[in-house]
């Protein structure tokens, strides 16, 4: 029996070295899929960074085109106001009232039968206000008058003090 046996502790030995050998690869897998394992969390990390990154970005970009969109609203509307401004400027034309004194006329009169009338051109022109000029008169002239800026345009014309009137005006106390 010596033959079984030897073969026997043989068969033994052989499942011993087989089981050794199996816990060597196995042994060798688990630190090779360790090894794999903390590669792909590298890669994963990276993926991780890289997609956080293009969401930033995707946000930033988001952010610029969200305040360009508002940039086009208010510059549209800074269009269309400059050009209703223009188109209301374009119905007066400069009007030399007397020597060297100027205004804003009315092109053509209102559709509406109104008189014509006259515009504080620095107002208009400079501060975008529609004043109608008031007439005035003052010390034997008549002038036009800006109830904004305060400037004062002689028309070139006169009017008659009537002195008497004035006086007995003052004599009876009216004033």
């Amino acid at each position: 029996m010596e033959p079984i046996t030897a073969l026997s502790t043989a068969l033994a030995a052989f499942r011993t070295s087989i089981d050794l050998a199996k816990s060597a690869v196995a042994a060798r897998d688990d630190v090779k899929l360790a090894e794999v394992k903390q590669m792909l969390n590298e890669h994963i990390f990276e993926v991780t960074n890289a997609a956080l990154q293009l969401q930033e970005k995707h946000s930033a970009a988001r952010d610029e085109i969200d305040a360009l969109k508002d940039d086009k609203r208010k510059l549209s509307a800074q269009i269309a106001q400059l050009e209703e401004r223009s188109s209301e400027r374009a119905k007066y034309d400069l009007h030399e009232l007397s020597e060297s004194v100027f205004v804003l006329a009315e092109i053509q009169p209102s559709e509406a039968g109104g008189s014509p009338h006259y515009l504080c051109q620095p107002c208009m022109d400079n501060e975008t206000k529609k004043v109608v000029l008031q007439r005035q008169q003052k010390s034997g002239r008549i002038n036009l008058v800006c109830n904004h800026c305060n400037s004062v345009y002689f028309t070139g014309r006169t009017y008659q003090i009537d002195h008497r009137a004035l006086s007995a005006r003052l004599a009876g106390g009216d004033m």
